[in-house]
């Protein structure tokens, strides 16, 4: 999640219950201040040394910015998919409950509509069946 050091006390509350690794440039005094308040509220709170200068420099992986998905208005990721879930739809909300945001929201609908409503609710689509690639020339 991306939230800004200067609200801290407004969204840490948002964290209650959750581990937390604080992330700024450098790994100093944003990150720092940050997990202070954090643990002030009572929030397990770590800093990643370093930072992200520090985790590029160590050749770790990374994600753009743009490909992480948005959050709506109650900081969840919302997600749609095709409805009458099978396995494969049925474990990858897990997945992404258990690894990317616990609280994120699933919506499934009719195979032909996902695309509208991720578009129309700012959702992610996942599992949208065959895709045809051109190969590259």
């Amino acid at each position: 999640m991306r939230l800004p050091h200067t609200h801290v006390q407004e969204w840490a509350s948002q964290l209650t219950g959750q581990s937390v690794v604080v992330v700024c440039h450098k790994g100093q005094k944003l990150s720092e201040g940050t997990a202070a308040w954090l643990r002030y509220n009572k929030i397990a709170a770590e800093i990643l040394e370093g930072g992200q200068v520090g985790w590029k420099q160590a050749n770790l992986p990374t994600v753009r910015g743009c490909k992480i998905p948005k959050r709506d208005g109650r900081g969840r990721t919302v997600w749609v998919t095709r409805s009458r879930p099978k396995v494969d739809r049925i474990a990858c909300p897990w997945l992404i409950r258990r690894f990317v945001d616990p609280s994120a929201v699933f919506l499934f609908v009719a195979s032909a509509e996902v695309q509208s409503v991720a578009e129309r609710f700012n959702a992610t689509p996942f599992d949208v069946g065959e895709r045809v690639l051109e190969p590259s020339r």
